[in-house]
């Protein structure tokens, strides 16, 4: 059996001096920004470099508001920014990266009158930003997109129990709704697009009856022409499935991924908790419709609950008297499953919020007591536990194993758990605090403690006072990047104290 003995998270180092010392600057770049701004996105985008992407509060001709892009190569060399205005009435939705390109999709706003939809294509290594409006069908909203060349496939739901997709030709400015289809409280879950087998893919789940659910599989020839429709009765009825991801094994088999919750009247019952509920994962080979479905509860899985006591920032919503702490649904994150060689690896982040009670004391002129009320104010985050798990090509579970989310707090909540496969073993880490956290997990078992290492700042004299919004993300081949915002004070030079937006560039080795 091989094992990782070592793994040592190397900086990239550039030769510099200061004048009042020689230093080993790591490859690093620093944005200064204000406090309170809106947080950047960073997207990585292979060896075309990173974009840095947020909306301002600059507005243009009262209709537009800009959004802000920053490029930066492979070597942290920073090349410009663009400033490009977006409709007000646009409401951004997710984004996807193709080709190492960065493609952003944005849907009309619910308050908007017009039923539009808009691209925008964002080129890392030209340093080019354009727009592909289209059109979309009345009242709808976005829930998958995917992109093939300069073909894009919109997935849309709308509440009159329809769904569609509108594929748009980025490269000529045309579009057209290629699928339109009616089935009961459609979610359109996962999306599969396979170019070489002219094959589109719909994984939708739908709410037949109040908190009563079927999943089915909708297959369309990338014209829009139907090929099949496959209702699946292995699923649970009365589970509710958060996430779901299509995948085509190596026996050209159909299998799916995701998480469920087992009390979907209660999935949004946590005010503060601003994302579905979880209870587990779930896994099937969809062979044919009677097909079994797993489901795994966390609890079931390898250690979970063993980091946490009776003094656990998970004790603020729910207590051992009202609920055992096996049976506790869980805000959760879900990163987009990755495969590496045959194997489907699958991590969830869980988080809890954070709020305290403010109270007020009142008056009333005809009773000399006072009153009391109090209301409950979110604070932020709280990230607890990483949950790996790793799928063969016939969706039954190799292996599974959690990690600590150690004092990640914030009001932002967004993946923060990598993983490095190395032969048999996997390493799981995150930033926080200005350091790298990372242990080497060898199936269940867990080969290291924890390792850590600090997060270098630009200059010698440089003191981090604070560490917040960060993260860690692959870019291409070794190399990964610690981001985040630090306040940092030098009493060596005449501005003694910034706030920065930093990229760190890493490599594991």
């Amino acid at each position: 059996m091989k094992y990782l003995h070592v793994i040592t998270l190397l900086f990239l180092l550039l030769p510099f001096s200061e004048g009042f010392a020689q230093y080993n600057k790591p490859l690093r770049v620093e944005i200064e920004v204000k406090s309170g701004e809106e947080p950047f996105r960073l997207v990585t985008c292979g060896e075309n470099g990173l974009v840095l992407f947020a909306q301002t509060t600059k507005v243009e001709n009262k209709d537009n508001v800009l959004w802000t892009f920053n490029f930066v190569d492979k070597n942290l060399k920073n090349q410009g920014q663009v400033l490009y205005p977006v409709p007000r009435s646009y409401d951004f939705y997710d984004y996807e990266v193709s080709e190492n390109r960065l493609f952003m999709v944005f849907n009309s706003s619910k308050t908007s009158l017009s039923d539009e939809g808009m691209l925008l294509f964002i080129d890392p290594a030209k340093y080019i930003v354009a727009s592909i409006p289209f059109k979309v069908p009345s009242r709808t909203t976005i829930s998958a997109i995917k992109i093939t060349g300069n073909m894009a496939y919109v997935a849309l739901v709308s509440k009159s129990n329809r769904f569609y997709v509108v594929k748009v030709n980025m490269a000529e400015g045309k579009f057209s709704t290629i699928i339109d289809e009616k089935a009961d409280s459609p979610n359109v879950m996962s999306m599969l697009l396979e170019p070489g087998r002219n094959l589109l893919s719909l994984f939708v789940q739908k709410e037949t009856k109040r908190n009563k659910f079927e999943n089915s599989i909708y297959t369309y020839d990338l014209s829009g022409a139907k090929a099949g429709e496959v209702n699946y009765t292995g699923f649970n009825k009365d589970l509710f499935l958060v996430s779901a991801e299509l995948f085509r094994n190596n026996s050209n088999q159909l299998l799916v991924l995701g998480s469920f919750n087992e009390e979907p009247s209660h999935r949004f019952s946590e005010y503060f908790s601003n994302g579905t509920e979880t209870t587990g994962f779930f896994s099937g080979l969809l062979i044919n419709s009677d097909a079994a479905i797993t489901y795994k509860r966390f609890s079931a899985l390898t250690n979970f609950h063993g980091f946490f006591d009776d003094h656990s920032s998970i004790f603020n919503h729910v207590t051992k008297k009202t609920k055992r702490i096996s049976d506790i649904n869980y805000p959760a994150i879900t990163q987009n499953i990755q495969k590496i060689d045959s194997a489907y690896y699958f991590i969830m982040e869980t988080y809890v919020p954070e709020y305290h009670r403010n109270y007020r004391q009142s008056y009333n002129l005809y009773y000399s007591m006072p009153g009391y009320s109090d209301y409950p104010i979110l604070d932020g985050y709280r990230f607890i536990n990483a949950i790996t798990v790793s799928y063969n090509d016939k969706a039954d579970v190799n292996w599974s194993s959690a990690m600590e989310i150690r004092d990640v707090f914030s009001k932002y909540i967004y993946p923060r758990m990598n993983i490095v496969v190395d032969g048999e073993n996997a390493i799981l880490s995150y930033s926080t605090k200005g350091k790298i956290l990372s242990k080497v997990i060898n199936g269940t078992d867990a080969k290291t403690g924890y390792e850590q290492m600090s997060i270098m700042p630009e200059m010698a004299k440089d003191e981090v006072v604070d560490d917040y919004n960060n993260g860690l993300v692959y870019w291409y081949g070794n190399n990964f990047i610690a981001y985040g915002y630090q306040l940092i004070r030098n009493n060596f030079i005449s501005k003694n104290k910034r706030t920065v937006f930093y990229i760190n560039k890493l490599a594991f080795r």
